[in-house]
């Protein structure tokens, strides 16, 4: 099970840091105001997935943060939903295909941040006739401390 929070505009990345930790050791932090966790092993401690999202919800406001939070069997899943859902979302174990389809495809840039000098931009296709060529994937990588595309809005906190 992962947890994806996704934190309002002008929150305090180290809050929200701390909220994150408190509910797991590992912790990949994306940016100021998005962080994914590992919840594998905590449910004997925080409950179902449902009682987690409230718990980590409720911790955040306490801290002064309005925060979304996403439950899925895997952090892509619980990524995306984070950034498409206002509240809080949990999604039973093998649904995330069913779910995740209706979103629009667009929302697969909140995964990959664009960054200065990136050369895979949308002229760009991994798609080549030279058997030798290489797909890019290694450029790919996941990093600590990233910073998100600012340009998306985000319309909806309630929830």
């Amino acid at each position: 099970m992962f947890g994806a929070i996704y934190a309002a505009e002008g929150s305090d990345g180290a809050v929200l840091e701390g909220v994150a930790r408190e509910f797991s050791p590992r912790i990949e932090v994306f940016d100021k105001r998005e962080i994914a966790l590992d919840l594998n092993g905590v449910a004997r401690l925080f409950g179902n997935g449902r009682e987690i999202a409230a718990a980590i919800r409720t911790t955040a406001a306490d801290r002064g943060l309005r925060v979304r939070v996403a439950i899925a069997d895997t952090r892509t899943a619980a990524r995306l939903l984070v950034h498409h859902r206002a509240g809080i979302t949990v999604i039973a174990p093998g649904t995330e295909a069913e779910v995740l389809a209706p979103l629009p495809l667009t929302l697969l840039r909140t995964l990959r941040p664009l960054r200065p000098n990136d050369s895979n931009d949308s002229n760009d296709s991994n798609d080549s006739n030279d058997p030798n060529a290489s797909n890019g994937s290694s450029r790919h990588s996941s990093s600590n401390g990233r910073s998100m595309d600012s340009s998306r809005s985000r319309s909806s906190w309630a929830g």
